[in-house]
């Protein structure tokens, strides 16, 4: 089971892919309501996205380099593992 994708637009003023997948899976805690013992507390996925068998994804899309400026675009959502398959 996945939630919904949200696009995350990250722009910075050097290139540094590391600090901004860092930034985007820190934008993914904040949409998703994950708190700092790792539950999930978003209305519409807190009773279906456990922190025992659920995952935050982020996954690169695309990088675009105009300047100084540079922006990075990344796609989020939570996965559910489902825990009778295995």
């Amino acid at each position: 089971m996945k939630t919904k994708k949200y696009d995350i637009i990250v722009h910075d003023t050097r290139p540094d892919f590391d600090r901004a997948c860092e930034s985007a899976y820190k934008q993914a805690l904040y949409i998703f309501k994950i708190n700092e013992d790792g539950h999930c507390e978003h209305k519409d996925y807190k009773d279906d996205f456990l922190r025992t068998n659920s995952s935050i994804n982020v996954q690169f899309i695309t990088y675009i380099s105009r300047g100084y400026q540079q922006t990075y675009k990344f796609q989020i959502w939570m996965e559910k593992e489902d825990l009778e398959d295995e």
